[in-house]
């Protein structure tokens, strides 16, 4: 393998969470939609930063360890009268659901030594001056250790 593991670990942990019965009703994207956002929704956010390491010197192609962090959304909207804290139990419940399959699942796809939710941040309240509707969104960041052996592709 070359490059990096980021896009078959997006693409593998996304089928992971679409499987998982807890998410079922849930709107489980690659990216966020640009149109018809479910209230109950998770997806990547758009950006990643890593770095890469030689575990070994040799000549010709080498192997390389990759670490790096990328982000993910899980976002409720309340729009019929639900209060501020139905979004944010709901959320959590989300989030739950997307700590279980890492913790069940650590290596989503075989270059994948470890993924791990290392940091989270909330955001809440209403959706607009005046508005009924309640938002709880969770930004989410997990670090992940990769190996991408020379002789595969």
């Amino acid at each position: 393998m070359r490059g990096t593991s980021l896009i078959a670990l997006r693409i593998g942990l996304l089928a992971r969470l679409q499987d998982r019965p807890g998410l079922a009703d849930v709107q489980v994207a690659y990216d966020k939609p640009a149109t018809e956002l479910a209230p109950d929704a998770l997806w990547f956010d758009d950006q990643a930063e890593g770095d890469n390491t030689l575990p070994h010197i040799q000549a010709g192609e080498r192997d390389v360890d990759e670490t790096y962090s990328l982000g993910m959304v899980v976002q409720v909207l309340c729009q019929d009268g639900r209060d501020q804290q139905a979004a944010d139990l709901r959320a959590v419940e989300l989030l739950r659901e997307v700590q279980k399959e890492v913790a069940e699942t650590p290596r989503t796809i075989d270059a994948i030594e470890w993924i791990e939710l290392t940091a989270w941040a909330y955001i809440g309240g209403p959706i607009g001056e005046n508005s009924t509707t309640r938002a709880a969104r969770f930004g989410l960041t997990f670090t992940v250790r990769a190996r991408l052996y020379a002789d595969e592709d």
